[in-house]
């Protein structure tokens, strides 16, 4: 019987563990969530997701209107049973001028979780194109030279990343981390959107 306590005690602090977001990690997201619209639609289109040109390399990206991120990893809003996936890849994103900067949280059950930055240049309505991608706390122009040169991205020309339009969207409400408080600008925000769901 003390076999079975302490195998159960080890599962269940390895799940825990498993979907815990590090301190660091938090500190480090320096966007926040302020369920605003972001007027984004008015310069790409919104409702379906982009995808690299080179699509067996890297994630896609997904954009709500009100600044919400949802990561996928390679063509993954095709698959449905994966649409409403709590513990996904999400984050925010921030527009400027013509450059669309998101910054995103790797999964908590994931081995290691942490903060990633991707930068695109804005094309057109449906096409994207990767300006940076990497976990600096402050990016340089010196950082966006370096990715031209030698990232992974570059290099398996991948950098393109193209519309595909959606019928649904996956709910954001669904996701660990639309409940975070830390997510949110403030907590007189958080505490409003809490209170409608």
């Amino acid at each position: 019987m003390l076999k079975v306590r302490k195998y159960l005690l080890f599962f269940v602090g390895a799940f825990f563990v498993g979907c815990f977001v590090p301190k660091k990690t938090i500190k480090d997201f320096t966007f926040c969530f302020d369920n605003e619209d972001s007027e984004l639609n008015f310069l790409i289109k919104t409702n379906g997701f982009y995808l690299s040109n080179n699509d067996s390399i890297g994630h896609d990206y997904m954009f709500y209107d009100n600044g919400f991120t949802n990561v996928g990893s390679g063509n993954f809003w095709s698959n449905t049973s994966s649409k409403n996936d709590k513990y996904g890849f999400y984050g925010k994103y921030n527009v400027n001028k013509d450059t669309l900067k998101v910054q995103y949280i790797t999964s908590p059950q994931g081995q290691t979780t942490g903060k990633i930055d991707v930068w695109f240049k804005i094309i057109d309505k449906t096409t994207l194109e990767m300006i940076y991608y990497g976990a600096k706390q402050y990016i340089k122009k010196t950082d966006l030279e370096e990715f031209k040169l030698n990232h992974f991205y570059v290099k398996n020309k991948a950098t393109i990343f193209k519309f595909f339009p959606l019928d649904e969207r996956p709910d954001i409400n669904k996701t660990y981390i639309i409940n975070k408080k830390w997510f949110w600008c403030n907590e007189n925000l958080y505490k409003n959107w809490k209170s409608n769901h």
